[in-house]
């Protein structure tokens, strides 16, 4: 619980410091990514790749605020990455949902060393918080 205390404070750190005159509340997901055995740099690297491709497109298309990779230094802990999300209003996901699926249907497949998301890693939870400031 602390590790995600201390994500949450990074993320709205980035959000008020990036949106300083903002008032309206915006949504933050939270993916958290477990890699396979061995495939860590992989997971990273589709993440970076496949992801974030397209999360810079609908960056600056203004359907996302931002977007940022963490990764866990403890490798015991259940998951090894989070990709944080901040959209653009409290709407999230649904609100920019047929702008992005645009987005990922123009987006060229990706593989890393000839492997997909199945074969490096997976999502092991998901969180959605609603920004107060």
């Amino acid at each position: 619980m602390r590790d995600l205390f201390v994500v949450f404070l990074i993320a709205v750190s980035l959000s008020v410091y990036s949106q300083p005159n903002s008032n309206n509340k915006t949504l933050w997901t939270f993916t958290y990514l477990k890699a396979k055995e061995g495939q860590k740099a992989d997971l990273k690297a589709f993440i970076q790749k496949k992801w974030f491709a397209m999360d810079k497109q609908a960056l600056e298309q203004g359907l996302l605020k931002q977007y940022h990779l963490l990764e866990n230094s403890d490798a015991t802990k259940e998951w090894d990455f989070v990709v944080m999300v901040q959209y653009r209003d409290e709407t999230g996901y649904e609100g920019v949902k047929v702008e992005f699926e645009k987005i990922r249907q123009a987006h060229q497949h990706v593989l890393v060393n000839g492997k997909g998301i199945a074969d490096v890693g997976r999502v092991v939870k998901a969180e959605e918080f609603l920004e107060v400031l």
